[in-house]
């Protein structure tokens, strides 16, 4: 009913990982992979590739609609969509169901049926025409993912694969780079503790006495151990957190005070408090400061001061000990992990191009599934840094800060292409795949992953004007003509599938890529310009 709507695609996305990665806990502490995680796992993969190419309809359907035969013989593959996915997740609590794909395989027919043939067709009639064929290729697409999907419930247990281990690094080796004084760790050791150790002695020399009403030294040097961390980044988030959460779990500190009058009272509300931040503590530091902060508040009340005075120090204390951390990130020493944004980009998006290399070789049957591994877990860590590095730059820079979109969109999308191609090697696992065009797939996928990674590296604009998703046009043709045929190529649609959602995910890089090059060279972000709202984008004019 509502295709293309952002809230429910962010919901069913969300949901999606959060059973995978359930899974992904479930199986790593199992010997092997069940029958039953194994046939989960490949279902919510279809799945959640099920709901991207919903998104991509829903924003089609938007942007250029199709004419009303068309746009109706969509809405009732649709309407399947929805049906055939209800009984899947029945199907994945109920041995021994399967989806009817009947009614699903004669939808799809019937759009592509709807296609007019373009042949001899100008103008509008010709636009109309190509608008349903797009429809036609997206049914194609959600037809062999549900299929998949469906068909991943009977998947046996995987085969057994030896999994090379990268020997670990010399330890002395190891020593010495932490030792260096360019090391994070050795700048971040150094700082913290002579920061802690001037902070224990100024408060202790002054003893008993308050310095700027602050009595209990030890809440300021407690605080900046907190505060201070190994990248400004993260003293940023963790200062935010520390102060906000103070400030919360202050005040409920007073209403402790003021309507709990008797000390068991007292005592059990403390008990309620301290028990329920040790159970936030794992999921949010945040709430855990704010449950937390109410129980020295308590204890330090039994001296007989008011709940106010002590709100007020302990405001203070925590005010002083964020502002020094923050100021000792920022210039002492510091080591912001977002300037190394573009060179972190950079080497995830080649470590995509060799993983790549690699799959492909796979499919053509040049190199056995064993060799992919390696390339695979390098491109994973390297994106999982990019992200890391990502989120560093959105707290450490004031641009990105103010207008986060350029790098959270970059971020995503780099993030995405390395389960695309784990997506493929699950699918090219037991024998070669024949598929036409691939070596001019690899060639240009490849070389305008190389491309964006060299233009992102030097902060630049890449040229790339390629559609690479017509370098899948011979595929996808001798797919079609094989289902003519009847032969269903099963095989050969879920490789061709693959490529469709990797080369589709290599074209949003380069988009997201020159987005975040422009805004880098379009002067936002000198002086106070940088925190003026972010222009909007011009209406696009309608198709005639």
């Amino acid at each position: 009913r509502e295709v293309g709507s952002t809230r429910l695609e962010v919901a069913a996305t969300t949901s999606i990982e959060q059973a995978r990665d359930v899974v992904a806990c479930i199986r790593s502490r199992r010997a092997g992979w069940s029958d039953r995680s194994h046939r989960l796992w490949a279902a919510l993969v279809a799945a959640q590739r099920a709901v991207i190419a919903l998104s991509a309809v829903g924003d089609d359907r938007r942007r250029d609609p199709a004419d009303d035969a068309t746009r109706q013989a969509m809405d009732h593959m649709l309407a399947q969509v929805a049906r055939v996915s209800s009984e899947l997740a029945a199907a994945t609590l109920v041995p021994g169901t399967r989806p009817d794909l009947g009614p699903l395989e004669d939808a799809a027919h019937a759009v592509r049926a709807s296609v007019p043939d373009p042949d001899g067709l100008t103008g509008p009639p010709l636009h109309q025409a190509l608008v349903a064929a797009a429809r036609a290729r997206a049914a194609s697409r959600l037809l062999l993912r549900l299929r998949e999907a469906v068909d991943a419930m009977d998947l046996p247990d995987p085969p057994d694969v030896h999994v090379p281990h990268e020997p670990p690094p010399d330890w002395r080796a190891r020593v010495r780079a932490s030792l260096s004084p360019g090391s994070t760790g050795f700048r971040h050791g150094l700082r913290l503790g002579i920061a802690c150790a001037i902070s224990m002695g100024i408060f202790t020399a002054i003893s008993p006495s308050a310095l700027l009403g602050v009595t209990h030294g030890s809440w300021v040097t407690i605080t900046l151990m907190v505060v201070l961390r190994p990248t400004l980044g993260d003293s940023v988030e963790s200062a935010i957190q520390r102060a906000v959460g103070t400030a919360i779990g202050g005040l409920i500190a007073v209403a402790m005070l003021s309507v709990l009058s008797t000390q068991v009272a007292l005592s059990v509300g403390v008990i309620v408090v301290a028990s329920l931040a040790a159970l936030l503590r794992p999921v949010n530091a945040l709430w855990y400061v704010v449950l937390f902060t109410p129980v020295p508040l308590v204890f330090a009340a039994s001296t007989g001061r008011s709940g106010t005075d002590i709100l007020v120090e302990r405001l203070i204390a925590t005010g002083l000990a964020v502002g020094v951390g923050v100021v000792l990130a920022t210039l002492v020493w510091p080591t912001r992990g977002g300037r190394d944004l573009p060179q972190a980009m950079a080497d995830a998006l080649r470590a995509d191009a060799a993983t790549l290399e690699a799959v492909l070789d796979i499919v053509a049957g040049r190199a056995r599934v064993g060799s992919a591994f390696g390339a695979q877990r390098h491109a994973t860590l390297a994106a999982d840094e990019a992200t890391r590095v990502a989120q560093a730059e959105l707290m450490e820079s004031l641009t990105a800060f103010s207008h986060p979109r350029p790098v959270v969109a970059l971020e995503t999308s780099v993030l995405r292409l390395p389960r695309e191609m784990a997506v493929l090697a699950a699918r090219a696992w037991n024998e070669p795949v024949d598929v036409p065009g691939i070596d001019e797939v690899r060639h240009r996928a490849t070389s305008t992953l190389l491309h964006v990674a060299d233009s992102l590296q030097a902060r630049k604009v890449p040229s790339v004007t390629d559609d690479l998703v017509t370098s899948l046009d011979p595929a996808w043709t001798e797919l079609h003509r094989r289902e003519a045929a009847g032969d269903p190529a099963v095989r050969l649609a879920a490789v061709v599938d693959s490529l469709d959602g990797i080369l589709h995910a290599i074209d949003r890089i380069t988009d997201d890529a020159t987005t975040w090059a422009r805004s880098q060279a379009d002067g936002r972000g000198r002086g106070l310009r940088r925190l003026l709202p972010e222009p909007r984008p011009a209406p696009v004019p309608a198709a005639a």
